[in-house]
């Protein structure tokens, strides 16, 4: 948001103007760079224009990054729970902040998405419009015990 000024004088150059957002990275390499990247640019428009910037750079979430043999691990039982046409690993990074992304820096894990979408169910999940697909929360419910009963089963006999 950019938040400065009178909306009455509009074309009064307002004293102070802040301006935030978020960034997101899907590296903590990316985030070193983004983040020193806007100091310099402020830095050389403040330079370049005479006018004082401040920039607060706050590491909110961390980027999510999945392990590979849990996400391996997740995707072979999720194969055979659904069959393969059903299993999408490919998909980019996700570039969210989430919650979970702090468990993966701690603990091995894999962050995977269910399909929701159908004809009835089209919006995305930040949309004002977005409407869970109720008929997903059994299936996927179902997939999550398998790989933690497979993934226990793994653990007991020390395969993983």
């Amino acid at each position: 948001s950019i938040q400065g000024g009178d909306p009455v004088g509009v074309s009064v150059v307002p004293e102070t103007v802040k301006l935030t957002g978020t960034t997101r990275c899907a590296s903590p390499e990316d985030q070193d760079v983004l983040e020193r990247r806007i100091g310099e640019i402020c830095a050389g428009v403040g330079a370049a224009t005479g006018a004082e910037i401040m920039v607060e750079y706050r590491r909110v979430y961390p980027p999510l990054l999945n392990h590979e043999a849990q996400t391996d691990a997740a995707v072979a039982i999720a194969r055979e729970f659904f069959g393969d046409e059903a299993v999408c690993d490919n998909m980019p990074g996700a570039m969210g902040a989430e919650d979970f992304s702090f468990f993966l820096q701690k603990v091995p894990g894999c962050y995977l998405r269910a399909g929701l979408r159908d004809a009835q169910h089209t919006s995305n999940l930040h949309a004002p419009t977005f409407d869970y697909n109720d008929r997903t929360l059994g299936p996927t419910a179902a997939l999550l015990a398998e790989i933690a009963e497979k993934r226990l089963e793994a653990l007991a006999k020390g395969a993983c």
